[in-house]
């Protein structure tokens, strides 16, 4: 988990406790027979307090993308609080056998979801509303153009660019499009000071030690100098493609050289496969039966996927198409596909289908995250097509992964850049606590029924 996923989840701490403080001050002076010992009082206002933090975490409110929707934000905080007062009440009376009773719950659920509601609308409203971060470009060109329109587009975005210093932007980017050019490189000091810029952000490598140098002295003058795909990974959680540079590559080589990463996430990779089995081999039977039923054909079904380093393994997955389709056959999966059976369609939405992914991942092809693995046939498809899509085979490819709980199946050559975005994000930024987050996270994404095709 992030600081910043720390912070708020801090937060949602305190949150939480003062709403529990204040639901009792509200109940018992009209309900006196709520009162129930301290002892109880305690425990139950500690199970209220973490489930409030867990389930905030989990229906995605520390995601930014949700903090910009009113309606996300207070149909998550009401299922935050309900979720939360039912664990406290269910601590209180599977402990002492003491029920709780129905107004407290209410005004407990009421009161935690207005609180949680309340502080992301507040932040939603800074951000819409409040001062920005005065952002200078050292750049210019196209990438510099598609970053700053990132920058500024973004409603969650608490930064804005001002311009760009360098060579001047060509005119073929167009009247409306073009970003503000404020001068020559070597002016970018003069500028800052007369702009009140705060941050500086490097596109491109085209630097000399001139630049260096400059640079070096503004972050002396407490200018922040960033890069733009570092400002880009801030903000918006993905790495725009046309902004991917070497040191891009050069920081992600160093972040797999990493051998105690590694062995750490292999075991982890095995613990979760073999649950994820031995829960599918309790599920077996009954999906058997439900799939032979609903479909002739073989309960499995596999098909060749392109893996790490470019090497190519079979996933193994439930069959979940009629046996009339061709199984060798590489295209698109759609939302309505008619090739999908019935009960392959509700395996699909619940994810159970990708159980026997976890096989893979016992024998080392997978891991249970990283970018979904892709067909071979499509993936040379998209490697002329969409710049740095095979630098996605830097990792193992993953029964779940970052791009999978912001964007879901990609249908098209655009939905593949734009997943190609996020998933550059997680080869760049990989850890075991991001790997955790992403977990934690999916298990919200497959309750809700997000992105399965």
């Amino acid at each position: 988990m992030s600081t910043r996923a720390m912070a708020i989840a801090g937060t949602d701490m305190l949150l939480a406790l003062s709403s529990v403080a204040l639901a009792g001050s509200l109940v018992l002076p009209f309900y006196p027979s709520a009162l129930i010992g301290l002892e109880a009082a305690t425990i139950g206002s500690a199970a209220i307090v973490l489930t409030a933090v867990l389930t905030s975490y989990l229906v995605g409110l520390h995601d930014p993308s949700v903090i910009t929707d009113d309606r996300q934000i207070v149909a998550r905080s009401i299922v935050v609080g309900i979720l939360s007062a039912l664990a406290g009440m269910l601590t209180i009376y599977g402990l002492w056998l003491v029920p709780v009773g129905r107004i407290p719950v209410v005004v407990n659920a009421t009161v935690v979801a207005s609180a949680v509601a309340g502080v992301r609308t507040g932040f939603r409203w800074y951000l819409l509303r409040g001062p920005k971060v005065p952002v200078l470009v050292h750049g210019s060109g196209t990438a510099a153009l598609r970053f700053a329109e990132l920058i500024n587009r973004s409603p969650r975005s608490r930064y804005r660019v001002i311009g760009c210093v360098g060579e001047e932007p060509p005119n073929e980017l167009g009247s409306e499009r073009r970003l503000p050019h404020l001068g020559a490189a070597d002016r970018i000091t003069e500028i800052c000071a007369h702009r009140g810029v705060a941050m500086v952000a490097v596109v491109g490598n085209g630097l000399n030690a001139d630049s260096y140098r400059r640079l070096g002295a503004l972050q002396l003058d407490g200018v922040r100098v960033t890069t733009s795909g570092a400002l880009a990974m801030e903000v918006a959680k993905q790495i725009p493609l046309d902004i991917v540079t070497s040191r891009y590559l050069l920081d992600a080589f160093e972040r797999l050289d990493s051998p105690v990463v590694a062995r750490v996430k292999r075991v982890m990779d095995l613990g979760l496969a073999i649950a994820g089995l031995a829960v599918f081999g309790l599920m077996f039977p009954l999906l058997y039966l439900l799939v032979k039923l609903d479909s002739r054909g073989p309960f499995f079904y596999s098909q060749e996927r392109l893996g790490a380093g470019g090497r190519i393994f079979r996933l193994h997955k439930i069959r979940t198409m009629g046996t009339d389709q061709d199984p060798a056959e590489q295209r698109w999966a759609s939302r309505d596909d008619a090739r999908v059976t019935r009960i392959g369609r509700i395996l699909r939405r619940l994810r159970i289908d990708e159980f026997p992914n976890f096989y893979n991942v016992l024998r080392g092809e997978m891991s249970v995250v990283g970018p979904r693995p892709e067909q071979p046939k499509l993936a040379r498809e998209l490697e002329e097509r969409v710049p740095a899509f095979a630098y996605r085979t830097l990792v193992k490819p993953g029964i779940t992964g970052w791009a999978q709980i912001h964007h879901g199946y990609a249908a098209s050559v655009e939905d593949s850049a734009t997943k190609l975005a996020y998933d550059l994000y997680y080869v760049r930024k990989q850890s075991v606590m991001l790997d955790l987050d992403i977990v934690l996270r999916t298990v919200f994404v497959m309750l809700a029924r997000v992105g399965s095709r």
